[in-house]
């Protein structure tokens, strides 16, 4: 069987692989997080925890994650724009 599975004890929330290896937690901080029900605020924390991007990304680097092929004005590169060139 090669499935995930979230294990929870009370304050936190593990993802294990399907060999039971730990590959990533969420927990509640003492006292803080938004109001609510403990329960929801810990699925909050889980997701929020781990499954966000472990990377620094600055906000254009974001801006590039949408899928889109179009880069800024004047940002060709050369050799690209060396073949658009050619092709006009």
């Amino acid at each position: 069987e090669s499935t995930l599975s979230v294990h929870v004890e009370l304050a936190h929330a593990c993802l294990r692989g399907p060999d039971g290896s730990l590959l990533a937690c969420g927990e509640l901080a003492p006292g803080k997080g938004s109001p609510g029900p403990h329960p929801q605020r810990l699925v909050d924390a889980f997701h929020t925890q781990v499954f966000a991007p472990r990377v620094d990304l600055s906000q254009v680097e974001l801006g590039s994650l949408d899928g889109s092929t179009a880069t800024p004005a004047g940002n060709t590169s050369e050799p690209t724009q060396r073949l658009l060139d050619e092709l006009r």
